[in-house]
């Protein structure tokens, strides 16, 4: 298998949990921190949110 099938293929197993997860993210919580040097739990959120757009970019190359 390709370095990009292996990717697609966790990707795909993460997907569904991950969009469960970001689902139960209460939005009136975003402002709460889990610990005081953590970012508010709403940053966390949208950090996770956008970690497959960083793939596609690594995938495309940085130039893209």
């Amino acid at each position: 298998m390709t370095m990009a099938g292996m990717l697609v293929a966790e990707l795909d197993r993460e997907a569904k949990p991950t969009r469960r997860l970001l689902e139960r993210v209460p939005a009136e919580q975003g402002a709460w921190k889990p610990h005081a040097k953590c970012f508010p739990l709403g940053h966390l959120t949208q950090l996770v949110a956008t970690m497959p757009g960083w793939l596609t970019k690594m995938a495309r190359g940085a130039d893209s």
